[in-house]
């Protein structure tokens, strides 16, 4: 996955992969403030343990914490100041999402891409 984020983003490879750990759902939605099922803080991804990686929906999820990685490693936006950076990340994590659910057949998951600040 991490390939095809790069080549998305006509970017170099990221070597380094990271930590992929599963926590209860409410943990994690405690983490950001109800609003998601995953998150990145790294080297982590945190995923709710009620998502399925066996499902296309379940591995898009993790697709859109793995651009978060990608991000990070290649310091994607960084001159941005920290709320925009915030929202150019996610904007951009949004779109490879809903790119990887029509490469794999779903319809439009992520309508609504919400600006933090």
């Amino acid at each position: 996955m991490l390939f095809s984020i790069a080549q998305e983003l006509n970017g170099p490879r990221v070597d380094t992969q990271p930590n992929i750990d599963f926590l209860p759902e409410a943990q994690i939605r405690g983490i950001c403030g109800g609003r998601c099922l995953a998150v990145y803080q790294h080297p982590n991804i945190f995923l709710a343990d009620s998502i399925d990686l066996a499902t296309v929906e379940g591995q898009g999820i993790l697709y859109h914490e793995l651009v978060h990685h990608y991000q990070e490693r290649q310091e994607r936006y960084g001159e941005e100041d920290s709320c925009s950076r915030w929202n150019f990340r996610e904007q951009e994590a949004y779109e490879l999402q809903e790119s990887w659910y029509q490469r794999h057949g779903l319809a439009r998951k992520n309508p609504h891409i919400y600006r933090r600040c």
